[in-house]
């Protein structure tokens, strides 16, 4: 029955491919959140590291991982919106940069532009800024023992927002 819908769909939006193009977009998105929604390996590395972090005494990183990782999870489950505020999802994507931070130490260095109020209200897909960021992590940083840098700024230019996410890795 599914795919008789989703052919049915394709049907009617082929005379009006600004619907079908909306459609797949929304689609497309709707696979990201959902694969960013539940990242088994990350929350093992996570519990894993807390656990270390108990063994060792060191209850300030335990408070500061549980707490930003309550509030990645509950930033994913809140709403079902897949439009958010630019603020929102810049401290969404800090809160896991904090969270790998007490993972990685000073592995990583972190170079991060704060996000002035003229931008806060600017509307972006939610969950597009932490999967980059989870990218350098888990691929660049993951296996390096000193010196990796992450620089995350934004620029405006004439009417365009640009937010650029930057590793130093291959």
């Amino acid at each position: 029955m599914g795919i008789v819908l989703m052919t049915l769909s394709f049907y009617l939006t082929l005379e009006n491919p600004d619907i079908l193009r909306a459609e797949l977009t929304e689609q497309k998105m709707s696979m990201l959140y959902l694969k960013s929604q539940v990242n088994p390996h990350f929350l093992y590395n996570c519990f894993a590291n807390i656990r270390n972090l108990c063994k060792m005494g060191d209850l300030e990183s335990v408070e500061l991982m549980t707490g930003k990782l309550s509030k990645l999870f509950l930033y994913v489950t809140r709403t079902s919106e897949s439009i958010v505020s630019l603020q929102e999802e810049f401290e969404n994507m800090l809160d896991y940069v904090s969270v790998q931070q007490v993972r990685f130490g000073d592995r990583v260095k972190v170079e991060c532009k704060p996000l002035t109020a003229e931008y806060y209200n600017l509307k972006i897909p939610k969950l597009c800024l932490q999967p980059i960021v989870e990218n350098a992590y888990k691929y660049v940083f993951s296996n390096i023992e000193s010196g990796g840098v992450l620089k995350i700024d934004y620029r405006q230019v004439e009417d365009v927002f640009e937010i650029v996410i930057e590793d130093n890795g291959a």
